[in-house]
């Protein structure tokens, strides 16, 4: 599961920081200008995070598989 989101997050590097983009037919971004850099940041970190949030190695995420057996548990 791991090295899943590892190559995920390697793709999407690749291709936010592979060079110029164009977002749009009129704007054109380069890979040095400010708004680029927050762009591609802010994509890298959202990834990473949802990607450490859908573990279930998590503690968070232990927690609620483990009240889900609870309630799962309980008689009918």
């Amino acid at each position: 599961m791991k090295s899943t989101v590892k190559i995920i997050i390697l793709i999407t590097a690749m291709i936010l920081f592979g060079g110029e983009y164009s977002f749009s037919q009129n704007v054109n971004l380069d890979k040095n200008d400010p708004i680029f850099i927050l762009i591609a940041a802010r994509a890298a970190s959202d990834l990473k995070q949802s990607a450490e949030r859908s573990s279930p190695e998590t503690a968070a995420n232990k927690t609620i598989a483990e009240k889900m057996v609870a309630l799962n548990d309980l008689p009918k």
